[in-house]
């Protein structure tokens, strides 16, 4: 009995899982995405403050990514 209840629970469990991945924005995939692209490296700040400029990424997510708060680069004379 009590083997059948972990199964159901694992089964609740991977479903609910699911449900909440596919809820999930193609953006909002992007910034996960993103999110482990800066962990690991391969894109800097730099890359990701071309993405909010573009209107690609935006700000607050920017900070997500970054762990930083974006702060628009100012123009030069």
């Amino acid at each position: 009995k009590l083997h059948q209840l972990n199964q159901l629970l694992i089964t609740k469990q991977l479903v609910s899982k699911k449900t909440e991945v596919t809820n999930m924005s193609i953006y909002e995939m992007f910034v996960q995405m993103w999110e482990l692209d800066f962990q690991m490296g391969l894109f800097d700040k730099a890359y990701f403050q071309g993405l909010v400029k573009n209107g690609q990424l935006e700000v607050e997510d920017y900070k997500k990514v970054t762990g930083e708060a974006y702060v628009a680069p100012q123009a030069q004379p």
